[in-house]
């Protein structure tokens, strides 16, 4: 893919011990896991951040809508995943897709005034590993006869 990083995805998987012996649904569970660890640590960066006294008020505005964004990206994960598990994949596809849009959302919030983001790589790495969840759930979806375009 163009906007997906084959790096980050043949490094990051393959971390998790299980995912060398797991099937498509496994792969896809791991990965929203791994977006899950990034938003948890996300969330510790931006509360570090904001005791930063040397920052002024727009980055401390940004760092705060990143902090709800981030928090709220927690329970659409751990959704996604309970939906994944029941079947329900495109529900799963849609929820993954808003947390990706979130990443998008903090960074270009510090972008607007031509501000460099003080989670730059925070944001590109849970895109990413959205993104590879995504594609994986695509790829999981089982092909149902009304899905045959002729």
């Amino acid at each position: 893919s163009m906007i997906l990083s084959y790096s980050l995805c043949s490094t990051a998987l393959p971390v998790i011990p299980v995912s060398r012996a797991t099937n498509l649904q496994g792969l896809a569970v791991i990965a929203m896991e791994l977006a899950l660890e990034n938003v948890t640590s996300t969330l510790a960066t931006i509360e570090k951040l904001l005791g930063n006294e040397s920052l002024d008020s727009y980055a401390l505005g940004c760092l705060t809508d990143c902090l709800e964004l981030y928090s709220d990206a927690v329970w659409t994960i751990v959704s996604s995943v309970d939906v994944f598990l029941s079947g329900n994949y495109e529900v799963s596809k849609t929820w993954m897709s808003l947390v990706m849009e979130a990443a998008s959302t903090c960074q270009k919030g510090f972008e607007e005034k031509g501000r460099v983001s003080l989670l730059t790589e925070e944001n590109y790495n849970l895109f990413q590993l959205c993104g590879i969840a995504l594609c994986i759930i695509h790829m999981s979806t089982p092909v149902t006869a009304n899905a045959i375009p002729f």
